[in-house]
């Protein structure tokens, strides 16, 4: 990254103890970071616990929040899951510090705590990145269930031409982004600082500094919520898209995204949404022009929080994406 002092931005290479080539299956940390998603935490708890594999061993499922219902269900459920009770909300990104730090493991598995996975979507996150020493990370493969009026489509059309883009940047080698749920070595995972706002994209980009490419696994597919409402939508894009700025403006450094690249590969960009619309169908062109009028508002939103200072450290829950 091109700024930061040490003590903002921390590799953990120095903490991983490697196994040696062949002695055994790497170990697997699990880490989530959950507020409000109490069912939805408590499930992929035990899914990460149900899995066994010959080729890894789950050795800890990390849980942070400061929900005391969260903390109270997982007290001693199992010895391999690890509580970190927060005094109060700090927001993900210090949540995310504290798991990071805690995991002792050869890699680690982020998992959003608002997601459904697929049955096999960790084995396959392990397996991909185990199978290719130079990759640094392996990215899930994102599915909606939204389904209904013209706010649904547009958040399936955002999330659709998200993995296009993914994919394409992804077989070119230039993919430097993580997402709601990844494998990551963790001797070459960075620790954002505190006050990044997209993390997944700071350690994607980190990554591709230190030489490591980022792989997006068709094979590992989790389901996610999109905003339903325009409310919803303005709320989370504009803090995305605020989180892209935060990392141009002060990192120097520029997310991967279809909205950041646009200007510099416009035709290219074109060609991904063309294919995109042509997947989902004429139906999606009203959802369309509701995101372009939507994604126009959410720069401009997220340009005026920057002119002001606002923070987006903890953000309002997006409840219309807890609904998985």
């Amino acid at each position: 990254m091109s700024s930061g002092s040490p003590d903002e931005i921390e590799t953990l290479g120095h903490h991983v103890e490697k196994s040696a080539a062949g002695s055994r299956p790497p170990s697997v940390s699990v880490g989530i970071c959950a507020y409000t998603e109490l069912d939805s935490t408590l499930r992929l708890v035990d899914e990460a616990l149900a899995v066994h594999s010959p080729r890894f061993n789950v050795e800890e499922v990390i849980v942070a929040t400061p929900n005391r219902a969260i903390v109270q269900q997982l007290k001693g459920k199992d010895p391999r899951v690890r509580v970190i009770a927060e005094e109060r909300r700090e927001g993900k990104v210090t949540a995310l510090r504290k798991v990071l730090k805690a995991a002792t493991s050869e890699i680690f598995i982020h998992i959003s705590a608002d997601v459904r996975l697929q049955p096999d979507a960790i084995p396959n996150l392990v397996q991909d990145l185990v199978d290719d020493p130079g990759c640094g990370a392996v990215v899930s493969h994102i599915k909606l269930v939204n389904r209904g009026g013209i706010v649904d489509r547009a958040s399936v059309l955002i999330f659709t031409l998200f993995n296009n883009m993914n994919q394409m940047l992804n077989e070119e080698g230039k993919l430097g982004m993580l997402g709601d749920v990844y494998a990551l070595r963790r001797e070459a995972a960075t620790v954002p600082p505190a006050d990044v706002i997209n993390e997944d994209a700071f350690i994607g980009l980190a990554l591709r500094d230190m030489g490591y490419h980022i792989h997006k696994s068709k094979r590992a597919v989790v389901w996610i919520a999109g905003p339903r409402t325009p409310t919803d939508y303005i709320f989370q894009r504009t803090r995305i898209l605020f989180g892209h700025l935060q990392l141009i403006g002060e990192h120097k450094e520029f997310p991967t995204t279809f909205e950041v690249t646009t200007p510099k590969s416009p035709v290219r960009n074109l060609k991904v949404l063309g294919k995109t619309l042509g997947e989902l169908g004429p139906a999606y062109v009203p959802a369309l022009g509701l995101a372009v009028i939507l994604e126009v508002m959410c720069l401009g939103l997220a340009g005026a929080s920057r002119a002001f200072h606002t923070s987006y450290k903890q953000w309002r829950v997006i409840q219309s994406t807890k609904q998985i």
